[in-house]
């Protein structure tokens, strides 16, 4: 559980449960009740009266100005590489984990694999059937 502290009142610690790290939550303060925006481990402030009586173009620059403190500074340097997001790459955050490779899927011409073994399926009984229940074991072998 990680806790910031409110851009608004900036007393109240928020603490946050397990949201996914690309999960952006817009929440109240629980002191002052004011709204903001939580992003990998960071607040930025809302202005709620900007929301509820701005303009559409108030709005549109407030939302856009609060996603602009989210996104790295290579964005804005002229030292990135746009087109490397046409081609899929994933969006570069700091301390962001590169994603593994999928395994391609299975397709009809595929030479089917043959049945697993006695000893190999005694193997799997003895040493291995206990921990497919372990989040980080079953992703793994199962994705």
């Amino acid at each position: 559980m990680s806790a910031v502290s409110c851009p608004h009142c900036g007393k109240t610690e928020i603490r946050m449960a397990k949201v996914p790290r690309d999960v952006v939550v817009m929440m109240p303060c629980p002191e002052c009740r004011e709204l903001v925006v939580l992003f990998r481990g960071k607040a930025i402030a809302i202005n709620r009266e900007v929301l509820r009586n701005g303009t559409k173009e108030q709005r549109r620059n407030h939302i856009a100005e609060i996603v602009e403190e989210f996104l790295p500074p290579e964005l804005f340097s002229g030292e990135f590489d746009w087109d490397s997001l046409e081609q899929g790459a994933p969006f570069p955050f700091p301390g962001r984990r590169p994603r593994r490779p999928r395994p391609a899927p299975f397709e009809e011409d595929d030479e089917p694999e043959l049945p697993i073994s006695d000893e190999e399926m005694e193997r799997f009984q003895r040493f291995e059937l206990h921990r497919i229940d372990e989040p980080r074991y079953f992703k793994r072998y199962f994705g």
